[in-house]
């Protein structure tokens, strides 16, 4: 398992801070802009002294840039967290982030003094952003399903041009090599 205890202490942390950025629409409003503190802050309807910190930690966190006083999306957020794009998972960070307030619960239920936590309207999910959440989710599977055949696929065609090289006594590839190789 690839996973050190600073991932484990720090998620929480790390979603909280995506999930506050996905839910003000940051990422949605730079889509493939830059923008000041205050132009975003208008756009996202937020306080810009209360913003900043929000925006400067998703800039140590890799998800936005700033450069000029001005923030932009990095690639990553650009892929997963602008709403409309195909692996959005905005959704699905906002039920999670939903869902586990629930799991707070678990050691009082587990004790047998369950507790009823108060539904905050903003933060319940309906059918619609469950259905939404899965099938991104669903897309993203497919995409690495995708990319896994494709390197599988590659590495094939890389052993048998591999192998025809050897048989011509050859120490190199050429490109006749490859082509023989990804038509057979």
């Amino acid at each position: 398992m690839n996973i050190t205890i600073s991932d484990i202490l720090l998620a929480p942390w790390i979603t909280g801070v995506i999930t506050a950025a996905i839910r003000l629409k940051v990422f949605s409003v730079l889509s493939d802009r830059e923008m000041t503190v205050e132009q975003l802050a208008s756009r996202c309807e937020a306080a810009p002294g209360r913003l900043k910190p929000l925006l400067d930690a998703c800039v140590s966190l890799g998800f936005l840039g700033f450069e000029n006083d001005k923030y932009k999306n990095s690639h990553f957020s650009l892929v997963y967290f602008v709403e409309g794009q195909r692996f959005y998972v905005g959704d699905f960070l906002q039920l999670v982030n939903g869902e586990s307030l629930q799991w707070f619960q678990l050691p009082d239920i587990i004790r047998g003094n369950e507790k009823i936590n108060q539904e905050l309207s903003y933060i319940r999910s309906d059918y619609r952003t469950f259905i939404t959440a899965m099938n991104n989710i669903g897309n993203l599977g497919e995409a690495e399903a995708l990319r896994d055949v494709l390197e599988k696929h590659a590495r094939e065609i890389g052993e048998k041009a591999c192998k025809y090289s050897k048989h011509a006594g050859r120490k190199t590839l050429k490109g006749d090599d490859i082509r023989l190789a990804s038509k057979a």
